[in-house]
């Protein structure tokens, strides 16, 4: 079970990935010990998975696209295998609403319309709706 601490801690990482383990601590009004071992708890139980770098991928010229996926109910496990084990697909949600899944894809620009075709034929794949990031608003 996490507490009231480990969600400070959580919030804490989630707005720096990289903010010094004795700063969070001061903050928190733990010690730096308290912290690493609530930390390794966390991702003991899954519930911090890794961390990411924010990157402005336009001005590199690589390509991100959000791309909702519609899938046969029959095919859908299936497909999910498949499609979290290309390369270029860096995040795979199962969600509910308008898309059985939502995939996000970092690639070249000249390559991502390849990318999402390879989803395309895909079979189980009905249909996918494809969001290309244009600028960050917030990050």
């Amino acid at each position: 079970m996490i507490d009231e601490l480990d969600i400070k801690i959580i919030w804490s990482l989630f707005e720096d990935p990289n903010r010094p383990l004795d700063q969070i601590a001061k903050d928190l009004g733990v010690s730096k010990g308290t912290v690493r071992n609530r930390i390794i708890k966390l991702k003991k139980k899954h519930i911090i998975v890794g961390s990411s770098l924010k990157v402005n991928w336009r001005e590199v010229g690589v390509d991100e696209v959000y791309l909702g996926i519609n899938i046969r109910p029959e095919l859908y496990l299936k497909v999910l295998d498949i499609i979290k084990g290309l390369e270029f697909v860096k995040m795979l949600v199962s969600t509910s609403g308008d898309h059985s899944a939502i995939a996000y894809i970092i690639d070249e620009s000249g390559r991502i319309m390849d990318d999402i075709s390879k989803i395309n034929n895909i079979e189980g794949v009905e249909k996918t709706y494809p969001a290309f990031v244009t600028s960050m608003i917030k990050w």
